[in-house]
């Protein structure tokens, strides 16, 4: 939600950056709305030479690692932005009256006059980059984990689908309830707040316990930090530096909560070596979480049953073996 009221300076900020990029390149805002729609053809253009190359079968150097890099970009750190310009070009929540005729202006550039010929052409565009990326998106963000050959990092198909489509739906949220500050709080926190309750009582989200922490971590602050700024959006009477130190104690808290929270999972299996043999002694950490002890005949069979539910726990790419007494 928009609290450019609240700490006035960062409005003025950012109005500073905006208005100097403009002189600088011009219309910057239909710049970054043509660049995002050819990122997408680009995405598109390289997923299908990739089919191509592999129906022939001609090798091009280095054309994976760019395919690969590429999409990885623009599937994860991309898909807020792009989503998000994609969309505003539908939000003409500029209203004019004149003479007795009311005529409404795209909010991101108030010379254009929405559903005039300019802007039908900019919502054609935008609709093309949207019907392009955002499967692509959805599918390389699960095909992503598989490109990482040295991390035992994996989402299910699920939760991918579920966090993409809270992201698109907070984006569009914030498109059409910008100038409801209490209305798009309020959907906001609620989304949220939902989204938590999921990532907390699903153990599929994420295979790696310190990573489902993190993420609870980094949600919980989110919330946080939208709680105190409703809260001085409606008590406008208290001072913001009183504001800014709940926050910040509110950060603290839920960092150092974490932090330890973090540790005392205990140690887990992060990377791993692509076709080769998980030593034992990690194995007995990602087991047991304890300091390694020698294997006997007595705890082999006991060793081998909770390998073969950690292995299925935790997701690995690759079977686990289990050293007996005689390989050790």
């Amino acid at each position: 939600p928009d609290f450019d009221f609240y700490i006035p300076y960062i409005d003025e900020l950012r109005q500073a950056v905006v208005l100097n990029l403009s002189y600088l390149f011009g219309d910057l805002y239909w710049i970054l709305l043509v660049a995002s729609l050819s990122i997408s053809l680009l995405c598109f253009a390289l997923v299908f030479l990739n089919a191509f190359f592999r129906f022939t079968k001609i090798k091009v150097p280095t054309f994976k690692m760019i395919y690969n890099f590429f999409l990885t970009i623009a599937s994860t750190m991309l898909y807020v932005p792009i989503v998000s310009i994609f969309l505003s070009v539908y939000a003409c929540d500029i209203e004019v009256e004149w003479r007795g005729e009311t005529n409404y202006y795209l909010g991101n550039d108030c010379e254009v006059l929405c559903f005039s010929n300019r802007h039908i052409t900019y919502l054609i565009m935008s609709g093309v980059g949207l019907v392009v990326y955002l499967p692509m998106a959805l599918f390389y963000r699960y095909k992503l984990q598989e490109w990482q050959k040295h991390l035992n990092i994996l989402q299910s198909l699920k939760f991918i689908a579920i966090k993409t489509f809270v992201l698109t739906w907070l984006i569009v949220a914030r498109v059409v309830l910008k100038h409801y500050v209490l209305l798009h709080s309020g959907i906001f926190i609620m989304s949220v707040t939902l989204f938590l309750a999921y990532v907390l009582r699903s153990k599929h989200c994420l295979n790696v316990r310190k990573l489902r922490v993190v993420q609870r971590i980094l949600l919980m602050m989110v919330l946080w930090q939208v709680g105190i700024l409703l809260c001085a959006h409606l008590a406008s009477n208290v001072p913001n530096l009183v504001w800014l130190v709940f926050l910040f104690s509110g950060w603290t808290f839920i960092g150092i909560a974490g932090v330890w929270r973090s540790h005392a999972s205990g140690p887990e299996l992060l990377y791993f070596s692509a076709n080769s043999d998980i030593r034992l002694q990690v194995l007995l950490h990602l087991v047991f979480s304890t300091r390694a002890k020698p294997i006997d005949d007595k705890n082999f069979a006991a060793l081998k049953t909770k390998a073969l539910e950690a292995s299925e726990r935790y997701q690995t790419k690759d079977v686990i073996r289990v050293v007996g007494p005689k390989d050790q």
